[in-house]
C-alpha cells in the first residue's frame, strides 16, 4: 500500500494517512482476510466482501493522574473498519452488470443467533418493535423439525452447517424510493426519487422488516467489493481455474479410471471354463485347489484384457500438462523443476509469460477490489 502525493506539500499528509491506513488494516486482520479472498477468486473466479464501519460505545478504563486505579468512563470502544467475507452462495447481484457501482441492488444473506439480533437492537441498528414480531424457535433450524431439510438437501442446499437456532436475514443494499427512508409525504414532489438505502428482512415469522434507512455512508454507494480472477464481459462473476480446467479434469479422471480398471482386470481377470470340465467351486484365495478331469489349459483359462496401459499413462501426463498450460500453473511458475530437456532460456521465457498472465489478473484485482476496499 502506497499513497503518492500530487504536490510536494502533500507528502507529510500522505505519510500520516498511509500510517493511519496501515494501523486500521492491521487492526482488522487485513492480511489474513485478503489471502482468503485471493484464494477464493483464483479457485472459483470471484470473491466478495462487504465493507462496513464498526462503531460502538461502552465503558473503558482510563488512567487517572494521581491514582494507580483506573477510572471507568463511557467512550467509543470500537471505531474502525469492518471487512466481512461473503460466500458466493450467500449473495445475489443485479444481473448483467459487471461493475457494482452501476448495480441497482445487491442482496446478502446472513445468519444470526437470537443473541446477535438482540445485540443489533441495543446498537440501534434493528427496530425493537419489529424484532418482537419474530417468534423464538422459528429460525432456519426449525426446518429440521418440520422435515423441510430433506427437500432443501435434494435441491442442493446443505443444511448440515446451519445451527438449529440460526435466523436467516436478507440485507439489500440498493436504490429505494425516497419516501421509504425520508420523513416526507408520499405525495410530495420528489417523493418517488430513487436514493441509496439499506433494508434488512428476517426470512421467518412472516418476514418483519428489521431495518429500513438511507445508506449511512458518505459515498452513497453499495459497500460491496468484487474481485475476479479472469473477467467475463457483461457479467459480475469471473472465471476461476476450476472452471477453466473442468473438462480437462474430467478427461484426467477418465484416464485414471481406465488405468485402474485395467489393473483390476489384470489382477482378477474373467475366467473361461470349458463345459466338459467337472469344476464344482472356484474361490479366490491362497492355496485353493481346483479339481478337474481335463488339462489345466483346457479346463480353466484366464481372459486377460487387451490395450496398452503405457499409452494411458502417457495421455494422463499430457492432460496434466494441458491443465497447467490452460490455468497458467506451469512448473516454472509453481517453482517446480521442469523437464531436463528444457533449456535455461526456455524456462526463463515460460516463467516470464506465466508471470505476465498472473500480473494481468493481479492488476484487475487491484483496480476493482483492493482500491475499492
Amino acid at each position: 500500500l502506497m499513497l503518492l502525493p500530487r504536490e510536494p506539500t502533500d507528502e507529510p499528509k500522505c505519510r500520516l494517512l498511509e500510517g493511519a491506513m496501515f494501523y486500521y488494516l492491521d487492526k482488522i486482520g487485513w492480511k489474513s482476510k485478503i489471502i482468503r479472498s485471493s484464494r477464493q477468486k483464483v479457485k472459483y473466479g470471484t470473491c466478495y466482501v462487504e465493507v462496513l464501519w464498526e462503531s460502538e460505545e461502552g465503558l473503558a478504563p482510563r488512567r487517572q493522574k494521581d491514582s494507580p486505579l483506573p477510572e471507568m468512563r463511557r467512550t467509543r470502544v470500537k471505531d474502525q473498519p469492518q471487512v466481512n467475507y461473503v460466500d458466493e452462495t450467500d449473495i445475489a447481484l443485479d444481473p448483467g452488470i459487471p461493475d457494482v457501482v452501476d448495480m441497482g441492488w445487491v442482496i446478502i444473506r446472513k445468519r444470526y443467533s437470537w443473541d446477535d439480533i438482540q445485540a443489533q437492537v441495543k446498537r440501534g441498528v434493528y427496530s425493537a418493535a419489529q424484532v418482537v414480531k419474530i417468534s423464538k424457535g422459528t429460525g432456519k433450524g426449525a426446518d429440521f423439525q418440520s422435515g423441510k431439510h430433506e427437500r432443501f438437501q435434494s435441491a442442493g442446499i446443505h443444511m448440515a452447517g446451519i445451527d438449529r437456532n440460526d435466523y436467516e436475514v436478507l440485507k439489500m443494499w440498493g436504490k429505494v424510493p425516497r419516501w421509504w427512508v425520508d420523513d416526507i409525504d408520499v405525495n410530495d414532489e420528489g417523493a418517488n426519487e430513487m436514493v441509496q438505502g439499506v433494508i434488512e428482512v428476517c426470512n421467518h415469522s412472516g418476514g418483519p422488516t428489521l431495518r429500513l434507512q438511507r445508506n449511512p455512508f458518505w459515498h452513497q454507494e453499495i459497500p460491496v467489493a468484487i474481485g475476479r480472477h479472469i473477467g467475463v464481459d457483461d457479467e459480475a462473476q469471473g472465471m476461476g481455474v476450476c472452471e477453466i480446467g473442468e473438462s480437462l479434469q474430467q478427461e484426467l479422471n477418465d484416464k485414471r479410471n481406465q488405468l485402474l480398471d485395467h489393473a483390476t482386470d489384470t489382477i482378477m481377470p474373467p475366467m473361461v471354463e470349458q463345459r466338459a470340465a467337472d469344476i464344482k467351486e472356484i474361490r479366490w484365495e491362497p492355496g485353493f485347489r481346483i479339481k478337474s478331469n481335463l488339462p489345466a489349459d483346457q479346463a480353466l483359462k484366464a481372459l486377460y484384457p487387451g490395450g496398452n496401459p503405457g499409452e494411458v499413462v502417457m495421455m494422463e501426463q499430457r492432460v496434466k500438462d494441458d491443465i497447467k498450460g490452460g490455468t497458467g500453473a506451469t512448473a516454472p511458475v509453481q517453482g517446480q523443476q521442469s523437464g531436463k530437456e528444457s533449456t535455461a532460456f526456455e524456462v526463463s521465457q515460460l516463467s516470464a509469460r506465466g508471470s505476465g498472465r498472473i500480473d494481468l489478473s493481479t492488476i484487475d484485482f487491484g483496480e476493482s477490489f483492493l482500491k475499492r476496499v
